[in-house]
């Protein structure tokens, strides 16, 4: 539909838009301004800091989690996707206000004789939708947030990835002291066999055997100093540090560096619930339908359109200037601006069902874990008792050899149940504590105890 000047209803209708457009400008600006429009943009141009250097000195866990923030490449694609979204805001605030478009024309020949400029100049607004356009920015605030929650899921996988990792390597740096024990044991047990052997009551099959215990005890150690070595060479990748790059870590204590003040017995399931970015995550996805709904009615509004234009009066035989108003109203489109609504309230129907499906996986997940934390103490008891015999029976061994009671390979078997009691209970507080860990990722206590969740939202 069209109007013109000449049209007499051009003037109360030419007033309203305008009215119209002055109000979503003043609106729109206010919102730019209220907002910080100079603030996010200083904050996007800052975005990108530069790598922190390396500290000399032994490196705590949250002294390597601060470091992978600032330098780890594994955070920067989920980080930059918040900046990306938030640029996707400010097309939609712009949208509030209508593109400006300035059209030019050269007539090229007169074959009327007008007596008019060769050059004309216009001024038109395009098609203008400020309703849809309102909808799309909640529509799109929601998906930042979205972006922050992925980009904080992201640093907490990061953060459990390094926690696993102190874990290993304290184990395996206690471990390596029991290794040299052993091997300690198998070399006294080799130069006992060849003592026998030499004085004729030993035989070679003595010898060998003792020999290769030897030798897998000196392999087992290297094996463990290579999957020591392994992981903090993944340490250090994840930190975005060259191979050449010194590094050290501060082990001492390090599942109280990892665990925290985090308590397995008293964390319940609605906290756990609250902290979890993948039920926050489906909420945000069932809000983000609901806009959806509204924008699929919003296609149902007419579109606005105005503009200025210097056209040729045969009345004045000159140009004159021409305003107009127009709607862009549809009408008839065999139904699918319907179906595009009952497509999306269906897919509300599914976000919901999808958030409960995934309730009932989190609260499955969240008691599966707390019962490999009360499965891996129980085991924790018993090793304990049973290196606690071990330890024992050692100490009796030694003494009843050193009196004359025992003879060495009988010394030496105390001493092997020892070492071995002592592997088996370090693997076990090994798995206990990796299992709190875990407990510690699921509820959602690593992540809101270490970040400040907020401020990647901002």
């Amino acid at each position: 539909m069209q109007l013109s000047k000449r049209d007499p209803s051009f003037s109360g209708l030419t007033s309203m838009a305008l009215r119209c457009l002055l109000l979503c400008a003043v609106v729109t600006l206010a919102s730019l301004c209220g907002s910080g429009f100079s603030r996010a943009l200083a904050k996007t141009a800052d975005g990108e800091q530069p790598p922190a250097p390396i500290p000399t000195h032994p490196l705590t866990y949250k002294e390597c989690v601060a470091l992978a923030l600032q330098n780890s490449p594994y955070f920067v694609p989920s980080g930059v996707e918040i900046k990306v979204k938030r640029l996707d805001v400010w097309d939609k605030r712009m949208e509030l206000l209508p593109d400006f478009f300035v059209n030019t024309n050269l007539r090229l020949n007169n074959p009327d004789g007008r007596n008019s400029s060769p050059l004309s100049v216009s001024f038109s607004f395009g098609q203008y939708d400020p309703l849809q356009a309102y909808f799309s920015i909640g529509a799109f605030k929601v998906m930042v947030e979205r972006a922050a929650l992925e980009h904080v899921k992201t640093i907490n996988d990061g953060m459990y990835s390094l926690a696993q990792i102190y874990l290993s390597m304290q184990l395996w740096t206690r471990a390596s002291v029991i290794h040299d024990e052993i091997i300690e044991a198998s070399r006294q047990q080799k130069a006992f066999a060849v003592q026998r052997y030499n004085a004729g009551y030993g035989s070679t099959l003595d010898v060998l055997q003792a020999e290769r215990e030897y030798e897998n005890a000196i392999n087992q150690k290297r094996k463990n100093e290579a999957s020591h070595q392994r992981a903090f060479e993944r340490l250090k990748s994840f930190l975005g540090a060259p191979r050449e790059q010194s590094l050290t870590l501060n082990l001492e204590d390090a599942v109280k560096q990892v665990t925290g003040e985090f308590n397995p017995r008293t964390i319940a399931l609605e906290t756990a619930k609250r902290n979890s970015l993948e039920l926050q995550m489906r909420r945000l996805d069932k809000t983000l339908q609901g806009y959806q709904v509204r924008l699929a009615y919003a296609k149902f509004l007419p579109k606005y359109t105005l503009g200025l234009s210097r056209e040729y009066s045969a009345l004045s035989n000159s140009d004159v200037f021409v305003a107009s108003v127009g709607l862009s109203i549809p009408v008839l489109d065999w139904g699918e601006r319907y179906r595009g609504v009952v497509r999306e309230k269906r897919r509300v129907v599914q976000a919901k069902a999808e958030e409960r499906i995934k309730t009932l996986d989190f609260e499955h997940e969240f008691y599966t874990a707390k019962g490999v934390v009360d499965d891996a103490a129980e085991e924790l008891k018993v090793v304990a008792t049973a290196k606690e015999i071990a330890g024992l029976e050692r100490q009796r061994a030694e003494i009843m050899y050193r009196s004359g009671s025992i003879e060495f390979p009988e010394f030496t078997r105390a001493v092997e149940r020892d070492l071995e009691a002592r592997l088996v209970a370090l693997s076990k507080e090994f798995e206990y504590d990796q299992a709190v860990l875990k407990l510690r990722y699921v509820s959602g206590d690593l992540h809101s105890t270490m970040l400040d969740v907020a401020t990647y939202n901002e």
